[in-house]
């Protein structure tokens, strides 16, 4: 565990849940619930839309949702999947890190509702399909999830600045 101002971040998952998304998906499966919960968030009347105009906020939330459902946590890491990897690279834009980090920043709510929401439907999916489920994850597994990629990322974010 590490401490930062006064929180403690668990570094390790408590539950069964992967860290990197594409154990039980697809890249292209992740990427599509990542697209699909930045356009029903964004479309939202809760969405704020004037706060991030550098790049589309939609595309950035699909973004950095895949990068960390995917964990790739660091902005840099984010910056690089954005611009080489084969399932993104080119759709999504090109934002730099510095970039990634004030979208973190301004949107952390939004993120983090981006990230339930690829991780619920990464958990139901098989049941809604009337498949047998194979994975679990309660509803307290999954915030937590979403919550400490957020943590781990800005403690990246952190760490590289100095």
């Amino acid at each position: 565990m590490r401490a930062v101002t006064n929180t403690v971040v668990p570094i390790a998952a408590p539950s069964a849940l992967p860290e990197d998304l594409r154990s039980w998906l697809p890249a292209e499966r992740v990427l599509a619930l990542a697209t699909d919960a930045a356009n029903r968030i964004t479309q939202g009347p809760a969405f704020p839309k004037a706060r991030f105009e550098q790049f589309d906020a939609s595309m950035t939330l699909t973004l950095v949702g895949y990068c960390y459902a995917t964990d790739r946590l660091s902005s840099e890491d984010v910056e690089e999947a954005a611009s080489n990897e084969g399932v993104i690279r080119g759709t999504l834009g090109f934002p730099d890190a510095q970039s990634i980090r004030k979208f973190r920043r301004a949107y952390r709510p939004w993120m983090l509702q981006c990230l339930i929401y690829i991780l619920t439907k990464a958990v139901t999916e098989p049941a809604e399909m009337g498949l047998v489920p194979v994975r679990s994850g309660t509803s307290a597994d999954i915030v937590g999830w979403s919550s400490r990629k957020i943590q781990r990322a800005t403690l990246m974010d952190v760490a590289d600045a100095d």
